[in-house]
């Protein structure tokens, strides 16, 4: 399954901040980003952005993205985000892979979207894991290997990324870059099935809930999926 890139914004930063307690006034931009003050948010974040300020480039690039406050420019807000990423910014190094696969701001650029990918994902971003994972399997800007797509799915899947769990049942099933195993398949589909329903994707909770009926009828597992799919 592959699940579309969306570009993250800022309310993880805004937590983040509040617990380094970094700058006040980039916490206080963030906040007016967050209630819809988009001018007061331009006018507290830019000067921090122009001055190198990572958190404030990401959230500066966003509101380029989004049109909040600001004309919407996928150039602009992929500089934006690219100045962010060069210095280690997790989020801002995924909104580039994104940028680079969906040809927003840039040309389309497989092995470079990969790249950036990668740089999050090391990081631990759980969507540039399960994206660096879609593209080893597929072979897009990467050799294809599908023990890498397993390895990156693994990490996600840790941290409850449900359809990094759903390929990992799909994965089980056949074999490819991981031991074949149904008992394995059935336990990541169950997984998959719980977290798809936290996030309130009750259809792809009901295909997971097909996959476990399909392998082993009646499994307990199953039977526990199915009772949360009808409480």
């Amino acid at each position: 399954m592959m699940r579309k890139s969306v570009f993250v914004l800022v309310l993880s930063l805004i937590l983040a901040l509040a617990v380094t307690s970094r700058s006040d006034q980039i916490l206080d931009g963030m906040e007016a980003y967050l209630r819809g003050d988009y001018a007061e948010a331009l006018n507290l974040l830019r000067p921090f952005a122009e001055r190198g300020e990572a958190d404030a480039q990401f959230s500066l690039g966003s509101m380029y993205y989004e049109g909040h406050g600001v004309r919407k420019d996928y150039v602009e807000a992929v500089r934006w985000f690219r100045k962010a990423a060069e210095q280690g910014d997790a989020d801002a190094q995924f909104n580039l892979g994104v940028a680079y696969n969906e040809a927003e701001g840039v040309l389309m650029n497989h092995a470079e979207a990969a790249q950036w990918y990668h740089k999050a994902a090391e990081q631990g971003h759980t969507e540039a894991q399960y994206n660096l994972g879609v593209r080893y399997k597929k072979g897009k800007g990467v050799q294809q290997n599908p023990r890498e797509a397993v390895r990156w799915w693994l990490k996600a899947a840790e941290q409850n990324h449900a359809e990094a769990q759903f390929n990992l049942g799909i994965a089980s099933v056949l074999g490819e870059g991981i031991l074949q195993s149904t008992s394995a398949a059935v336990d990541w589909f169950y997984k998959s099935g719980m977290n798809f329903l936290q996030d309130g994707e009750r259809e792809k909770a009901l295909m997971a809930y097909d996959r476990i009926n399909f392998l082993n009828p009646g499994h307990f597992l199953g039977e526990k999926l199915k009772e949360a799919l009808y409480p």
